[in-house]
């Protein structure tokens, strides 16, 4: 699926005049540790955080910041603006739009520590933000300064072993490092870099008693007959799923110029995401036997833009954009790979050591016990697979112009190309 878009705005309108008001009246809380309100003179809603705001918060990332602010609200993993569907909203990444096409979600997540400023835009806004029916959550990345400053951080709870506790809570083998570096270059070049790791032992945190059970056996609805042996015991531990781990590492960094009246400025971004299927609740009990054999999904995302501020006269001023950004994921079968067609073949999976299908193309039976509760078989191989690709470029420019100091002249194009390949095959079996 292919697709073109070009936006013409044109805004003619007062100078706004912003007021900021904190959520709460307390005269000894430091400035920037609360979230702050921006009411402009014209009526729209713009909320907003700080890195250090970010950063004091419990949890990171602006899925979890957002729903903090007033008429945002997260329910099912989804994020709905003043109650729209969840993709209505709109990302923008220092005025460029990286939303995901695909899924309507943010396409260029920043880490807390390379993010200057988080805008949400809960109600009307100007028309150069662009034409989201929700909201629009406004990114601006972090830039280098005056001297080179280096920092780090990291962060975890994994000090205990799966299924153990202390002081009355359980590890769920959360590990977050991030280190940031940036400063002045040669010739009034600034740069800005930031690097994390994440990994989760559990992505699914949840209070599970733990439990097992022993010479589990058939039932009257199981194909081979009631009274067969299941292959082993079922057990889980205190609030820990198996094999139910997610790794992530992104790079973002920017370098930056400053001449008189002309700006330039580079940005990139980097993410790699893996983590297995099948192993999130309820599916990890029905799988416990063959969680071996589950997908792995694996996702890449690449992000550059370039951008150009120029400033002609006092009253006369462009910004100009060029953008790319580009997402790949598959799953990855830990047998075979990417060669679907193999999947459900008994022949090649005998060979490597996994038999019992009922035919040539039909997998093993799976256990019925306890009055037709399934366990699927660890024999059985996958019988799907999916990929899919999204690239896209983006082109920008805005021209302002001020006659007074009252008033403003604003007009803007933007074109975006973007290609879209989604496979997926289901019941490779039937194929």
């Amino acid at each position: 699926m292919r697709g073109t878009s070009v936006l013409v705005a044109l805004l003619v309108a007062p100078c706004l005049l912003v007021a900021q008001v904190p959520m709460q009246d307390d005269s000894s809380q430091a400035e920037g540790d609360s979230l702050q309100i921006f009411a402009p003179a014209s009526g729209w809603s713009l909320y907003s955080f700080d890195r250090s705001t970010a950063l004091s918060l419990p949890q990171r990332g602006i899925n979890n910041y957002l729903p903090l602010i007033p008429g945002v609200v997260a329910q099912n993993g989804e994020l709905h603006v003043r109650g729209s569907r969840d993709y209505e909203t709109s990302y923008l990444l220092d005025g460029i739009n990286v939303t995901n096409a695909f899924f309507n979600s943010n396409g260029v997540p920043l880490i807390p520590e390379a993010m200057e400023r988080l805008d949400v835009h809960t109600g009307a806004y100007e028309a150069a933000l662009g034409s989201a029916t929700g909201g629009v959550v406004a990114m601006t990345m972090r830039e280098g300064g005056e001297r080179l400053e280096v920092s780090g951080d990291f962060r975890t709870d994994d000090f205990l072993k799966p299924g153990n506790q202390q002081l009355n809570t359980s590890s769920y083998g959360y590990r977050n490092a991030v280190v940031t570096v940036g400063g002045p270059l040669l010739f009034g070049v600034k740069f800005f870099a930031a690097g994390e790791h994440h990994f989760e032992r559990d992505r699914q945190p949840m209070f599970l008693e733990p439990f097992r059970y022993d010479s589990l056996m058939t039932d009257i609805n199981d194909a081979r007959g009631a009274g067969v042996l299941l292959p082993g015991p079922i057990e889980f531990k205190r609030n820990y799923l198996y094999n139910n781990w997610l790794e992530r590492n992104t790079v973002q960094a920017n370098v930056t110029w400053r001449g008189d009246k002309l700006r330039l400025k580079l940005i990139g971004s980097y993410s790699d995401e893996r983590m297995p299927i099948g192993n999130d609740w309820p599916e990890a009990l029905q799988n416990a036997y063959r969680e071996a054999r589950n997908f792995t999904d694996k996702r890449w995302t690449q992000f550059a833009a370039l951008q150009l501020t120029h400033e002609l006269s006092p009253e006369l001023s462009y910004a100009a954009s060029f953008s790319w950004y580009r997402r790949y994921e598959r799953t990855i079968d830990p047998v075979f790979g990417n060669n679907w067609e193999l999947y459900p073949d008994s022949l090649v999976n005998a060979f490597r050591g996994y038999d019992e299908f009922a035919s040539k193309y039909r997998p093993p039976f799976a256990y019925s016990t306890i009055i037709n509760f399934i366990f699927g078989n660890p024999n059985t191989p996958s019988d799907f697979y999916r990929k899919n690709r999204q690239a896209s470029v983006t082109g920008k420019l805005d021209v302002e112009y001020k006659p007074s100091d009252t008033w403003t002249i604003g007009g803007g194009l933007s074109y975006q190309q973007w290609t879209i390949r989604s496979y997926s095959i289901g019941m490779i079996s039937l194929y």
